[in-house]
């Protein structure tokens, strides 16, 4: 009777042993079940540009600089109200580009510098990683150069508010 308590405790030495030796194992040291690229089994390339490429691209955007935003929205605004200028000439307000909402707005001339103005706003604003305030895209429908009263006169319809 007093041989099983000797195997109980010969046994569980054993066990223990195992576990102690798996848990130790560099599993590292092994070759790796593929060669590598120049055919030497076990060794690790290093990560290529594209993984490195890719890690770069996934890495999350830079957090805006919040003091910027205002004064590039009102940018934004500005330059819209001068692509809008219009001079009842014959072919304005029959071009559209996007906002910042992705929105189509009327504008006076598409080649015009007040247009390139406004265009590289959104642009600039949407890099800084501001989020404009955006509402439903509006129709386009109707377009026409319309007096604000005085010599003013701008592009209608008008985005939405």
């Amino acid at each position: 009777m007093t041989a099983r308590p000797a195997l109980r405790a010969l046994a569980a030495g054993a066990l223990a042993a195992g576990v102690f030796v798996a848990c130790t194992l560099d599993w590292d040291v092994r070759p790796d079940p593929a060669p590598a690229q120049d055919g030497a089994p076990g060794v690790r390339d290093a990560p290529s540009a594209d993984v490195e490429a890719a890690v770069n691209r996934d890495a999350s955007p830079p957090v805006p600089d919040a003091s910027e935003c205002p004064a590039l929205s009102a940018d934004v605004v500005k330059t819209l109200a001068a692509a809008r200028t219009c001079t009842f000439q014959v072919g304005e307000c029959e071009a559209t580009v996007k906002n910042e909402c992705k929105c189509d707005v009327v504008i006076a001339q598409p080649d015009a510098q007040a247009t390139t103005n406004y265009v590289g706003a959104v642009t600039a604003l949407l890099k800084a990683g501001c989020s404009p305030a955006c509402k439903p895209c509006g129709s386009t429908v109707g377009r026409a150069c319309i007096a604000q009263g005085g010599p003013m006169a701008a592009c209608y319809p008008a985005p939405a508010p």
